[in-house]
């Protein structure tokens, strides 16, 4: 016999016992993240922040990973609907090239975010900072639009 190769099943000496508690609920939320949804959640006006998108969010989706380090921020949240968030994860460079989402080391407060707000007094998308506070502020710099994005009725 080589390596864990075995020539008969795993024989069982007695019935299957739980070792510990099951989780029957998420991890309790914390203050930080309440103000963060909520704030943000207001922001969208009950609207995917992707440009053009009509559906209503059902995600938060952290422009800096939490793996990388971010946090349960204003500034840091989005507020999209599945397919959107969903095209986010799965196109990582087209995502972070529109500011949607963020390498661990860039500052959310100051790297700026492609969106249309329904408040906006623009015809259509430009670049945008997300204040602490809950608002869009108009982004000054000088940065061509991405060249990839989502589309408005889902992603594609």
């Amino acid at each position: 016999m080589t390596g864990l190769a075995r020539s008969a099943p795993l024989a069982r000496s007695g019935e299957l016992r739980r070792t510990g508690p099951i989780r029957s609920a998420p991890a309790a939320r914390t203050p930080q993240e309440v103000h963060a949804r909520r704030t943000v959640g207001e922001r969208s006006n009950g609207q995917c922040e992707i440009a053009g998108c009509p559906v209503p969010p059902t995600d938060w989706s952290h422009r800096v990973p939490r793996s990388a380090g971010g946090r349960w921020e204003v500034v840091n949240g989005l507020a999209l609907c599945r397919p959107h968030h969903a095209w986010c994860h799965h196109r990582p460079e087209w995502s972070q090239a529109a500011g949607l989402t963020l390498p661990g080391w860039a500052d959310p407060a100051t790297e700026p975010v492609w969106l249309h707000p329904e408040s906006s007094w623009l015809p259509s998308a430009s670049w945008w900072v997300l204040d602490p506070e809950g608002l869009y502020v108009a982004w000054d710099g000088d940065r061509p639009g991405p060249a990839h994005y989502p589309t408005p009725a889902g992603a594609r």
